[in-house]
């Protein structure tokens, strides 16, 4: 069996929430309805001349 060090294990772990905030769990990495607008409004803008930061985008 491989051993797991600590430092794996909490990247994991930060990993897993990252994908379980920004991602649907009943699909295959599909995002989330609402992250999905956000960043559809900020490519949006984008073309406009306005550009999100990812802050406004994944908050």
């Amino acid at each position: 069996m491989k051993k797991i060090s600590l430092e794996e294990e909490s990247l994991r772990r930060i990993l897993k929430e990252i994908l379980e905030e920004f991602f649907d769990p009943e699909s295959t990495l599909e995002l989330r309805p609402e992250v999905e607008e956000k960043l559809c409004q900020s490519l949006k803008e984008k073309e406009e001349g306005k550009l999100l930061s990812l802050e406004e985008v994944f908050k």
